[in-house]
């Protein structure tokens, strides 16, 4: 990389533009590696976030919705733990509990499921009596 930034500054206008291109190159290729280790890490997970998922469901009290997503992590988290474990993967137990209510609440029936904290609200302010 340094040597084409030297090319640039050194050499004529055909050189400075060889340079120009071979730096977008790297740019892009450092672009791609990049991109490819986040997929490559997501695809690594997604098994474990489906378990945590499918553990949610299966174990949902009789009423069908956790009391909070929180109670269901906390309720879930030794297991998904030691799923990722069997399938290579690891989550720390700092990392687990955060990782796995983000899993929780990105799930289509995370609005049915977990109770919500606060009824959904009509505004900013609640509407004039006079």
């Amino acid at each position: 990389m340094a040597e084409l930034q030297s090319l640039a500054t050194a050499g004529d206008e055909i050189a400075a533009r060889v340079a120009s291109i071979g730096e977008r190159i790297s740019t892009e290729i450092e672009k791609r590696k990049a991109s490819s280790g986040g997929r490559t890490r997501a695809s690594k997970y997604a098994s474990v976030c489906s378990e945590a998922q499918r553990l949610a469901r299966d174990r949902a009290p009789p009423s069908g919705q956790w009391p909070s997503r929180a109670q269901a992590v906390r309720a879930i988290v030794d297991d998904v733990k030691t799923f990722a474990e069997n399938v290579g993967t690891r989550l720390t137990d700092t990392q687990a509990p955060e990782t796995i209510d983000g899993w929780l609440k990105a799930m289509p029936e995370a609005d049915t499921l977990f109770a919500r904290k606060h009824p959904p609200s009509t505004g900013k302010h609640p509407p004039s009596t006079g």
